[in-house]
């Protein structure tokens, strides 16, 4: 885990309460000043008490956390705190911290880019739109080449030939496949609770195998499902591979609230090395555009080409997966 992630699970185990009066026994200099902490501290006050957030994410407390300790800055003789903070005006928060930590007086100043910045930003963003549908045409190419399981394969072989170590190699070759059949995020496949598999009756497959993901995105459950392809890019394999290499991790907090749950299928660090891996060592098109999909391939983009739909039975399905 990182120090971020470690910061964020203690935090989220406390009271907010508790939280604030540490801040306030470090400002009164009752408590050693660490600055990666104060920035840890300070996020987590913040989220909590300032804004309508209900639930605090991790994902989103390490972004600002981020932001906040690199500008983070306190200046003892005068008892000045300053640092840079998501907002665009920040004078209520301000003064909502200098309330809080009297005497100790707060400059919060905005991220927000000046006009100036605004526009180049724009521009930025429009040019990610042509981006995303240039991602979107690669995509349209691969299916109307009926290129999909080329492209799949090709991949697989990749990581088969470039990948030294069987565990790494075992679960890249899990998000490949799992996420492409299923149309998942890879936090849907990392969050999948592994002692909650259970084998289901299909009306044209028979017997398949599915597992709970009850942490999603959209706080929504869903399942990932595991069903015989004639590929060699088959989501039973791919899951007896990781299995036979990788043993679940346990779970890490993504909010503070409280779960059940205690292990996970996947480890957090994996993601960026996927990622990494497609952008360095594959040939296709669709992975060499920048900040194009990579793990997201599966659910970011298939669904344009072939629409999500709805069964008398509430099951969300498409072309390429059950969804849930």
């Amino acid at each position: 885990m990182t120090p971020q992630t470690l910061l964020f699970e203690e935090l989220a185990s406390r009271t907010l309460t508790s939280v604030l009066e540490e801040l306030q026994d470090v400002f009164a200099g009752d408590r050693a000043y660490l600055r990666d902490r104060v920035a840890a501290l300070l996020t987590y006050t913040i989220m909590g008490t300032f804004g309508k957030l209900r639930e605090l994410r991790r994902s989103t407390f390490i972004s600002y956390e981020r932001l906040i300790r690199r500008s983070l800055k306190h200046n003892k003789e005068t008892n000045v705190v300053s640092f840079s903070y998501h907002l665009k005006d920040p004078k209520q928060l301000t003064d909502a911290l200098n309330e809080a930590f009297a005497p100790v007086v707060f400059e919060v100043a905005s991220n927000k880019p000046p006009s100036v910045e605004a526009v180049s930003q724009q521009r930025d963003q429009e040019d990610d739109f042509s981006l995303n549908r240039t991602a979107d045409g690669e995509i349209i190419k691969v299916v109307r080449a009926d290129d999909i399981w080329d492209l799949l394969s090709d991949i697989k072989r990749t990581i088969e030939k470039k990948v030294m170590k069987r565990r790494l190699s075992a679960e890249m070759k899990y998000v490949l496949t799992v996420s492409f059949f299923n149309c998942a995020l890879f936090n849907d496949l990392k969050n999948a609770d592994p002692t909650k598999f259970e084998l289901v009756e299909n009306e044209y497959l028979g017997h398949i195998l599915r597992v709970l993901v009850s942490e999603t995105m959209t706080r929504i459950p869903r399942y990932l499902y595991f069903f015989p392809v004639n590929s060699p890019s088959d989501p039973l394999l791919a899951l007896h591979g990781l299995f036979s290499q990788v043993k679940p991790t346990p779970k890490t907090r993504s909010s503070q609230q409280e779960t059940e749950q205690r292990w996970q299928m996947l480890r957090e660090s994996l993601l960026n090395a996927y990622d990494r891996f497609l952008r360095r060592h594959t040939q296709h098109a669709i992975l060499a555009i920048k900040r194009g999909p990579k793990s997201q391939l599966g659910r970011r983009r298939w669904p344009r080409i072939y629409p999500i739909q709805t069964t008398a039975n509430g099951l969300r399905v498409s072309a390429i997966g059950m969804i849930g």
